[in-house]
């Protein structure tokens, strides 16, 4: 399927919204919810000239999504073609669409007030499907087929790690993911082309480890899922604890389980039992979280401490054990707050028509990092990965830019106007000043699951970035907090 960019109008215009091709001007049609022209809506067979080195263009099975314009269009000079690869299915597939709706907002507020100088940013998205070998297959057709120089992406830190050694790097082109927080990533040899707008796990382990110290937990068990993310925040929490002297073995149990090992997650319960401990930090996604979960309700542990990973109202509509629900407490990059937070939010919401969830504001964030980036490659010089990460590095000093449309071309303009000048852009999900290794730091919140409302709650900052910790409330003092 193709889509294209959409905005709203008494009579749709083309790549406008529709429900009908009643909606739609002239001999438009209504295809995906946007008037295009007949015939225009593609499927994973349409092909264009000019693809990469296998020849002409083809959308794939996992390639299908391409935002901001027609197949045919888009070889044309009016267009910067930019990658997403986001999880659409999977243990993620929960989390991955509304990320990408934040980064489509942005994309049309840029487009809306003139894109790069009458260029328009179009979006080819792909599905990692929560699999590191997906992610590889889809960065690869970004990479040598649709020849982008960046992607927003992938989600996972799994991904994110595979994508950037085996193809982006290789391959010269930039990523910027909204939601990968593996220290591994930190240390990566990546010539200056991975880049995050989330913090590192470091600081959210450390966090977790500040609270256990500070909760006098004699006997701690920290389970987590065996990837990237999972091991990375598990040796994050576990060089605090060891450096308290509080990873013995007769006060410390960690194991950690396959994705899909239901086995694996029996073994470890059985052992749990065993062990007695007084709190377990669970490291893990939605849908392996609510079955480890709803195996330990079950067996009787109701004591825990989740992680962003599993920040997800879905676990109040499958895990069973209200008890277990209401006693948790879990870990976060810090819920964005703030007058550009609320104006993000406000924008998702009229667009959407439902709140931004975790992760949204670093993505809205990334598409304005790589618009601003773009803008900053100087006229007549190729837009390349390379191009694109030096102007990066233009964005973290200077005069003052908001995300958003009202200062788009303001920033546009300082960018353009002198091949030295910088901005300091001030992002929905806080300030984002990039360090040497390409990521900005954050404040770690607590929150609970909210079961009478159905919601997750943010208790506020728990963990300051700069390595403040301050207790969360209990279910008995909220309120008078």
């Amino acid at each position: 399927m193709v889509w294209l960019v959409g905005g709203c109008s008494l009579v749709a215009d083309f790549g406008d919204e529709c429900t009908t091709s009643g909606d739609c001007a002239g001999e438009l049609v209504c295809t995906s919810k946007l008037c295009v022209q007949a015939g225009a809506g593609g499927d994973a067979g349409s092909t264009v000239d000019g693809g990469g080195p296998s020849g002409p263009l083809q959308l794939t099975a996992e390639c299908d999504l391409l935002r901001g314009a027609t197949l045919e269009e888009l070889r044309r000079d009016d267009v910067i073609v930019l990658g997403m690869l986001m999880p659409e299915s999977g243990a993620l597939a929960e989390v991955g669409p509304p990320i990408e709706d934040a980064a489509f907002l942005a994309q049309d507020e840029i487009n809306q007030s003139g894109g790069l100088l009458g260029r328009r940013f179009v979006l080819a998205v792909c599905d990692t499907g929560t699999d590191a070998a997906q992610a590889t297959r889809a960065a690869k057709w970004l990479v040598e087929q649709a020849r982008v120089p960046a992607i927003i992406g992938p989600a996972a830190s799994s991904a994110t790690l595979q994508v950037a050694n085996t193809v982006t790097v290789p391959g010269g082109v930039v990523i910027v993911s909204p939601s990968s927080t593996s220290p591994a990533l930190t240390d990566l040899r990546d010539q200056d082309l991975v880049w995050r707008t989330a913090p590192s796990d470091a600081i959210q382990g450390a966090a977790i480890a500040a609270h256990l110290l500070a909760g006098g937990y004699g006997k701690v068990a920290v389970v987590n899922r065996d990837d990237t993310y999972g091991n990375g925040l598990r040796d994050a929490i576990q060089r605090t604890l060891c450096a308290a002297d509080r990873c013995g073995e007769g006060d410390y149990y960690t194991r950690s389980y396959a994705e899909d090992s239901v086995e694996d997650q029996s073994r470890i319960l059985f052992e749990l039992q065993t062990f007695e401990p007084d709190v377990v930090v669970l490291i893990a996604f939605v849908t392996d979280g609510i079955r480890f979960l709803s195996l330990a309700g079950a067996a009787g542990l109701d004591r825990f401490i989740l992680t962003d990973g599993t920040k997800d109202a879905l676990l109040l509509d499958e895990v069973e054990h209200e008890g277990l629900l209401r006693s948790l407490i879990g870990t976060a990059p810090a819920s964005p707050s703030g007058e550009l937070y609320e104006q993000f939010a406000l924008g998702y919401r009229n667009k959407w028509r439902r709140d931004p969830g975790v992760f949204n504001a670093q993505a809205y964030d990334a598409m304005y990092l790589l618009a601003y980036a773009a803008a900053g490659v100087p006229e007549g010089q190729p837009l390349t990965g390379e191009a694109m990460a030096h102007g990066l590095r233009r964005l973290s000093a200077g005069e003052a830019i908001a995300a958003g449309a009202g200062r788009w071309n303001r920033g546009v303009a300082v960018l353009r106007g002198d091949a030295a000048a910088t901005i300091d852009f001030d992002g929905a999900s806080g300030p984002l000043d990039f360090g040497r290794e390409g990521e900005a730091t954050g404040d770690i919140e607590g929150w609970r699951f909210d079961v009478d409302a159905g919601r997750v709650r943010t208790l506020g900052v728990l963990y300051t970035a700069d390595r403040v910790y301050t207790a969360p409330p209990t279910p008995e003092t909220e309120g008078k907090r």
